[in-house]
């Protein structure tokens, strides 16, 4: 059984945090996305899908000031060979923000025609309170 390739969900995800926290370009940032993907983000209630609408999304969360990534902790898993989920944690932080934010962030990545891994679908919230009942 072929070991599945993780790198490519680990660059691709790193790509994307780049481009939110150090080009803070929201063009580029949908353009990793599936021309269908769709996006539930941390910062908000509505679903988006396609490119524009989730462009639109970080026109407000890519340009947040001094937008930044304190961790980041992957948790990657294959589908099959053109699905991958890489379920993560990463801790925000930005100007004027009280303290860091954990959001758990599940990305599902779709290898593409031309061979590459677009985002396919993201959902990010807030990691919540720990519940000592719930571990």
């Amino acid at each position: 059984k072929k070991k599945p390739n993780n790198n490519k969900i680990k660059n691709a995800t790193d790509l994307w945090i780049q481009t939110v926290t150090l080009k803070n370009n929201p063009k580029k940032v949908s353009e990793l996305f599936c021309h269908d993907g769709s996006l539930l983000g941390t910062v908000s209630r509505i679903k988006r899908t396609g490119r524009p609408a989730i462009k639109e999304y970080f026109e407000y969360f890519a340009r947040k000031p001094g937008i930044k990534v304190l961790n980041a902790k992957y948790n990657i898993s294959k589908v099959t060979d053109r699905v991958y989920i890489n379920s993560a944690f990463v801790t925000w932080g930005w100007d004027g923000l009280y303290q860091p934010i954990t959001a758990r962030m599940t990305f599902v990545f779709r290898k593409n025609m031309s061979g590459n891994f677009c985002i396919f679908q993201l959902h990010s919230s807030a990691l919540p309170d720990e519940n000592e009942n719930v571990r």
